[in-house]
């Protein structure tokens, strides 16, 4: 069983749109490495790891009200 997992990145954000009531935004993510350590009995297994990953990200934001709004990405 994986003990801990940890994983370095370099995010860059940037906005695509911003209206009166929708805002669009981006996100880009490098990952260069992935560090796991395993418990004793799990590490004769090796785990298969990728350590450079590119990873896009579409954000939204729409304001329903003044203090409700909803958030979702992609």
């Amino acid at each position: 069983e994986m003990e801990e997992e940890i994983r370095h990145q370099v995010r860059a954000m940037f906005p695509l749109y911003t209206g009166e009531k929708l805002s669009l935004s981006a996100e880009y993510r490098y990952q260069f490495a992935n560090d796991i350590e395993m418990e004793d009995t799990a590490k004769k297994a090796t785990p298969y790891k990728e350590n450079n990953r590119h990873i896009g990200i579409i954000n939204a934001n729409y304001a329903l009200t003044d203090v409700l709004s909803v958030y979702g990405y992609y």
